[in-house]
C-alpha cells in the first residue's frame, strides 16, 4: 500500500520538494557573491534531508558493494556536513576574534579633500601570524568544501528512496 501511495503522489511530492528548496534559497540568498556558499548549502541539505527524512533506512546498504561503500560516503558526508564542519568554522571565528584583538585599523579625513577617508591599521606581529593562520584555515577549509561537493556529486544517483 505504502508504495502505491509514493508512486502515485509522486508528482505532488516532486513539486513541493521544489517549493522548500526555493523557500531554502530565498532565507539564506540575499546578494551575488553569496551564491558560491549556496552551491555548496543547497546540495548539502539535499543530502541531510535524505538522510533525516528520506528513508534511507528503507534502501539495503548490503545488497552490493556499490551501495555498501555509498552509505559509507553519505554517512561520511552527513557527519562533515553536521559536524566537521562547524568545528573548522568555529576554529575560523575563534582565529578571528583573537586577530581583533591583535589587530586596529582607523580612518582619517584626507588632507586633500575631507569629504573622503584614509584608511589605517597597525598589526602586531602575532596579529600578522594571525591573520597568516585565518587565510590558511579558510584555504583548507575551501578545499575540503569542493573535494567534498565532488564527492557527493559522485553518490547522488544513490539519494533516492
Amino acid at each position: 500500500m505504502g508504495s502505491i501511495f509514493k508512486k502515485v503522489t509522486w508528482p505532488l511530492r516532486r513539486n513541493f520538494y521544489k517549493i522548500r528548496l526555493f523557500w531554502k534559497a530565498s532565507k539564506a540568498f540575499y546578494a551575488p557573491w553569496e551564491c558560491q556558499d549556496m552551491l555548496v548549502a543547497f546540495n548539502f541539505e539535499l543530502l541531510c534531508d535524505f538522510y533525516e527524512n528520506g528513508g534511507i533506512d528503507s534502501i539495503n546498504w548490503e545488497g552490493t558493494e556499490y551501495h555498501l561503500s555509498a552509505k559509507k560516503e553519505i554517512d561520511y558526508l552527513y557527519n562533515y556536513w553536521k559536524v566537521e564542519r562547524q568545528e573548522k568554522i568555529d576554529q575560523q571565528e575563534y582565529i578571528l576574534e583573537e586577530w581583533s584583538l591583535h589587530h586596529v585599523s582607523w580612518s582619517e579625513p584626507c588632507k586633500d579633500n575631507p569629504d573622503w577617508s584614509e584608511y589605517y591599521c597597525s598589526s602586531s606581529r602575532y596579529g600578522e601570524y594571525l591573520n597568516s593562520l585565518y587565510h590558511k584555515l579558510v584555504e583548507e577549509f575551501n578545499a575540503k568544501e569542493e573535494e567534498n561537493l565532488i564527492r557527493l556529486m559522485k553518490i547522488r544517483g544513490f539519494l533516492w528512496t
